[in-house]
């Protein structure tokens, strides 16, 4: 037996940052959808964009009544999602991003998960194909660690449920949540997530953590997808040592307990860069041609050192500020335990203000 939903059935949010030229194509795929029109809405939450972005959108406000524009001042994925959110006015809410362009089914396919899969999952993976500007260089490793970074997701033909355990969970550019779901966790981390230009992730894995440990579902539809834009851009060297640094820093900030690699201590992540920069030694003076051995031990070392470096901002924040302390960096653990005892702090003068600014101060602050 099918469930009833609103009359609103699915809300579609785009959340965007300066890509008016790919918006339009996003807004015209979810605007040729199989379902009718009145039974979702697509809103466009405009994250202080300086192109054209909202004249892009008003172009779409006078043709369709189901189309929405707000503008988010507060510089953030997560705060742009966390505010298309609010506005939505449907029990489903699906995020696609705005250099995806959705396949003609994907409402339908999400919807039908919810109103179908018994137990009722609180979240929809759709798959996600990669549409590269460029042809591929021979130098891409494309390996499931490069494709992820992509922001590629592909579990097979078979629609199933995830196991997070497993690091199976969806991916911001094609996903879909029940809304009281998200509310009741929290929203989206908004100290995590790309802010502007940088690279910060892990907000998305972190949402589905909680979701696992409350013993909530995750789906799988295959044929719910998009297609994701790989940028020009992109597709550089430069590119993914970035993407590599930033994921060390994000793990060193917040990483799922749940998962055994790659290593969450600061002791663990120097062994591993050690061990990456032999690697290295070893790819470059005996395997010259291999360039995408060498592209892939070049991001390994770049991960390591952003999260150790993440830790060694923290030590120079300290000494800037000329705090007379005794610090015990939690060697052992991850800074996701910093508020949890494992980093001791023992202050001559104004502890309270320290404390303070450690709790309140962007984490951006440190990198």
């Amino acid at each position: 037996m099918q469930r009833s939903l609103k009359a609103i059935e699915i809300s579609a949010i785009i959340c965007t940052h300066n890509r008016a030229e790919y918006l339009k194509r996003a807004i015209e795929s979810l605007l040729s959808q199989s379902i009718s029109e009145v039974r979702y809405e697509i809103i466009v939450v405009d994250n202080r964009s300086t192109d054209n972005t909202k004249k892009v959108v008003d172009g779409f406000l006078y043709e369709a009544p189901n189309v929405a524009y707000y503008y988010e001042p507060s510089l953030g994925l997560s705060k742009a999602r966390n505010r298309g959110l609010k506005e939505s006015k449907s029990d489903i809410i699906l995020f696609i991003d705005d250099d995806a362009v959705a396949c003609p089914d994907l409402l339908q396919g999400h919807l039908w998960a919810y109103k179908n899969v018994n137990p009722t999952p609180v979240s929809v993976a759709g798959r996600i194909y990669l549409d590269w500007e460029i042809p591929k260089p021979i130098w891409y490793p494309a390996t499931i660690g490069f494709e992820r970074c992509l922001t590629c997701l592909d579990y097979g033909d078979k629609a199933r449920f995830l196991e997070f355990p497993k690091r199976e969970y969806p991916f911001g550019a094609n996903m879909s949540f029940l809304k009281d779901a998200v509310l009741e966790i929290g929203g989206f981390e908004t100290k995590l997530g790309r802010q502007g230009k940088n690279l910060l992730s892990n907000e998305e894995s972190k949402i589905f953590d909680l979701i696992h440990k409350k013993n909530m579902k995750v789906y799988y539809e295959p044929r719910a997808y998009v297609f994701h834009a790989v940028l020009k851009e992109r597709i550089r060297k430069r590119y993914f040592y970035r993407r590599f640094y930033w994921q060390g820093i994000s793990n060193a900030i917040w990483q799922p307990s749940l998962w055994a690699l790659p290593p969450k201590t600061i002791i663990g992540n120097i062994k591993g860069l050690a061990r990456a920069s032999l690697e290295f030694l070893n790819v470059y003076f005996q395997e010259k041609e291999n360039e995408q051995g060498r592209l892939a031990t070049i991001c390994e070392i770049c991960f390591h050192i952003g999260f150790l470096k993440f830790f060694v901002n923290i030590f120079f924040y300290f000494k800037k500020t000329h705090v007379s302390a005794v610090v015990f960096l939690p060697i052992s653990h991850g800074f996701s335990r910093i508020n949890k005892q494992e980093l001791f702090v023992v202050l001559l003068n104004n502890p309270a203000d320290f404390t303070h600014k450690l709790h309140n101060k962007t984490i951006l602050s440190f990198v």
